[in-house]
């Protein structure tokens, strides 16, 4: 199973909800998680 990953938006504040964890994206670099029966891939997503 694919998720797209969330695109960038303009937000009046940061963005802040216990449900969610997240990390800020440095330099223009974005990694994707990915776990499907145990397997996992990790895709670069410049």
């Amino acid at each position: 199973m694919f998720i797209s990953p969330m695109l960038l938006e303009t937000a009046a504040g940061p963005f802040s909800d216990p449900r969610h964890i997240y990390e800020p994206k440095i330099d223009g670099h974005r990694l994707i998680f990915s776990q499907e029966d145990g397997n996992v891939r990790l895709i670069y997503a410049p």
